[in-house]
């Protein structure tokens, strides 16, 4: 498959490319796990930082499953993205409404952190 990257190949890029990446540590407790393809998500609910707070969640891809549900997990990821905006069909002009720009933030996983 086009652009699949293994575990290795993505640490010896992060290595050349060390001051573009940004990598992130995430730990939480897995709250499910989906496959596409052969690729993996698992689902991580960060604990909150104070009693008035809401947790945070995050799904991680990485090629193997990361944990059972209910399991404490920490890890390094890659933080990456997009950015999607939507045209109009008939017009093929920019919606201006705020509402349909939407920033998508993905994890990739590196290795389990210590």
């Amino acid at each position: 498959m086009a652009g699949k990257k293994s575990g290795k190949k993505i640490r010896e890029t992060l290595h050349m490319n060390a001051g573009k990446a940004m990598i992130v540590n995430v730990r939480g407790r897995v709250e499910g796990c989906r496959t596409h393809g052969a690729k993996h998500y698992t689902m991580v609910l960060s604990p909150s930082v104070d009693a008035y707070s809401s947790p945070q969640l995050f799904e991680i891809g990485s090629e193997v499953q990361l944990g059972e549900v209910d399991d404490e997990i920490s890890c390094s990821c890659v933080l990456g993205g997009f950015h999607q905006i939507l045209y109009d069909r008939p017009t093929g002009h920019l919606c201006v409404d705020v509402k349909v720009h939407r920033d998508f933030h993905t994890l990739d996983f590196i290795s389990f952190s210590k």
